[in-house]
């Protein structure tokens, strides 16, 4: 009984110092698990913000589908229908025509002595 009361400062300071290891070890996993946590966050952040520019970018094509705009612009294009006022203009192809042909220049290499060749290949770099 004695022994333990005599030892009982250094059984103290040895348990402590036991649990301050496991409070670090634990503290050391959470800041783990913040670190992991904000990192996921961060993905999760940028992921919304390319949501939103996206949904912006659809309500404004839902918008313009819905306006007289789309509507013109698919009668004019899609339907090739006009409005009252409008000159249609169709172009009509003359018979057959023959393409012109486009005369090509063709250059010929000067011609070159042979020692001037040597000299080019032994000299040049």
């Amino acid at each position: 009984m004695q022994n333990i009361r005599a030892h009982f400062k250094q059984i103290l300071i040895i348990a402590s110092i036991v649990v301050a290891v496991f409070l670090l070890l634990d503290y050391q996993s959470r800041l783990k698990q913040l670190n992991e946590i904000e990192a996921q966050r961060d993905i999760v952040a940028a992921n919304v913000v390319e949501l939103k520019q996206t949904q912006q970018a659809l309500q404004k094509q839902l918008e313009y589908a819905k306006s007289d705009a789309m509507v013109e612009e698919f009668a004019r294009v899609d339907l090739n229908a006009g409005q009252s006022g409008d000159v249609r203009v169709v172009p009509i192809g003359v018979g057959d025509v023959t393409p012109t042909p486009v005369p090509t220049l063709v250059t010929t290499p000067a011609p070159v002595e042979k020692w001037e060749v040597w000299l080019a290949l032994i000299f040049t770099k």
